[in-house]
């Protein structure tokens, strides 16, 4: 798909343009309990190979279709799926559909995550691409600077509009 001429790029085009974030897709019950529990683990099959992010950014999928919020990476691993079972009944953070999640699966990328920001009111990716060429993603995105910059300020905007 090419890039729209008149927005902003979403992902960032070079190194120099890649901000220090990953945005990660939740839905149903994953983004329910993304938002109820605020789990120190987040698990998956794939993650950036060619950064360590230092934020996640929230992205929630169908049927909300909005940014949600941002969380402080402090690292990405790879674990074997018993580690990221056991640590995920710790958690009790879904431990049946993580092990539905990682059938074939040896190792899943593990984001232990921090001071989640959860915004007043989610950003709707309508408006977001209004702005820049986004497309929802599969497994992650490197964001752009200008794009992690306009998602956190805006974030930051409705947060202080809902208090």
């Amino acid at each position: 798909m090419f890039p729209d001429k008149n927005k902003l790029p979403f992902i960032a085009q070079s190194e120099d343009e890649r901000s220090e974030a990953v945005v990660l897709a939740f839905s149903g019950i994953w983004l329910k309990n993304l938002l109820d529990r605020r789990p120190s683990h987040i698990f998956r099959k794939t993650s950036p190979s060619t950064i360590t992010p230092l934020v996640l950014v929230i992205y929630g999928g169908s049927p909300h279709k909005s940014f949600i919020g941002t969380a402080r990476v402090e690292s990405v691993t790879r674990q074997s799926v018993s580690k990221c079972l056991g640590l995920s009944r710790m958690e009790n953070t879904l431990p049946e559909e993580l092990e539905l999640y990682a059938k074939g699966s040896d190792e899943l990328s593990v984001y232990t995550v921090t001071d989640y920001q959860l915004f007043g009111i989610p950003i709707p990716a309508a408006e977001i691409q209004s702005k820049f060429s986004f497309h929802p993603p599969q497994n992650f995105l490197l964001p752009s600077r200008s794009a992690l910059s306009w998602i956190q300020a805006e974030g930051m905007a409705r947060t202080r509009s809902q208090r």
